[in-house]
């Protein structure tokens, strides 16, 4: 099921985002075991685009109270990878519930897996790198001091939007340098959280090093796109616009519109595009030629996000 979402997410974020820039270390040789510590600006669209773009299998870390459910719990561990973290703010009584995550967690990276940490804790939309808690950092301290994971790496990815409202994306994908235990040395554990989490976040700040200019389409390619990017804007443009005013009115005051905005799209559009080529071909008394809008919808989509590119 991971490997199934996998692909259709990365289909999926062709179309949603214009263009993406990763920059620093290379994605694709992350030494493993690893903690991916990644900040946390966009809910839970920032963990969507790191799974697209990393290699490995992830398993993820989030709220606790996303498992108050049991189905929802069944499907978010054994379907999706996703191990509960309480939070102070779900209530003290269940923090001890951590104890079993903990332990999971340890265990991936014992057989040399890697996990998704957001260190900040609280999601807010903006490009700034707010102070972290010590969920990364107690991690980091068990694997290395407890379970003798000494080969455990933990990865910075900082992740910048040039907007938080607006689509077709600009994305910046910024890896720093790697954490490992030979840059620390083991003290008193509140004394080790403390300098471990200055050193993530001084390799998490990347503000500066980073831009949001994307390349251009050439002109010759837009002549030859403008057509089927027209054609692309007239079919979706009333779907995208009913369906964007709906999200953001129910996300309003959240920072969950863009996150969410992209999850509806990437459910619904399949059946949107499986309901306009019903509709032409039952017009059309039932001429099979019109069962070809089953490409030629999602192509105009694409065709009309390289024009704006």
């Amino acid at each position: 099921m991971y490997r199934f979402i996998k692909i259709w997410l990365q289909l999926a974020l062709r179309f949603y985002i214009k263009n993406i820039k990763i920059q620093g270390a290379a994605i694709k040789q992350i030494s493993r075991p690893t903690l991916l510590a990644v900040n946390h600006s966009n809910s839970f669209l920032d963990a969507l685009i790191v799974t697209a773009y990393y290699p490995n299998e992830i398993h993820f870390l989030a709220r606790g109270d996303a498992f108050n459910k049991k189905w929802a719990a069944w499907i978010l561990k054994n379907l999706l990878n996703i191990i509960p973290i309480h939070r102070l703010e779900e209530g003290r009584e269940n923090l001890i519930k951590n104890t079993e995550s903990f332990e999971e967690v340890m265990q991936v990276l014992a057989d040399g897996g890697s996990v998704l940490i957001f260190p900040e804790g609280l999601c807010k939309n903006e490009n700034t790198i707010r102070p972290l808690r010590k969920g990364a950092a107690r991690m980091a301290y068990q694997a290395w001091q407890q379970y003798n994971i000494h080969e455990l790496n933990i990865q910075p990815i900082s992740i910048r939007y040039a907007t938080f409202t607006d689509a077709p994306k600009t994305i910046n994908l910024f890896l720093g340098q790697a954490l490992t235990k030979k840059g620390f040395t083991i003290e008193q554990e509140a004394v080790f959280y403390n300098k471990f989490n200055v050193v993530l976040r001084d390799r998490l700040q990347v503000e500066n090093t980073i831009d949001f200019h994307s390349t251009t389409s050439s002109t010759y390619l837009k002549i030859l796109m403008a057509l089927p990017a027209l054609l692309g804007y007239l079919i979706h443009r009333p779907f995208y616009i009913l369906l964007r005013n709906f999200i953001r009115k129910k996300t309003k005051g959240t920072v969950f519109y863009d996150s969410v905005l992209f999850g509806s799209m990437m459910l619904i559009y399949p059946f949107f595009v499986l309901l306009i080529t019903g509709i032409a071909v039952l017009i059309s008394g039932n001429n099979s030629a019109f069962w070809f809008l089953l490409l030629l919808l999602p192509l105009t989509a694409w065709c009309y996000k390289i024009y704006r590119k």
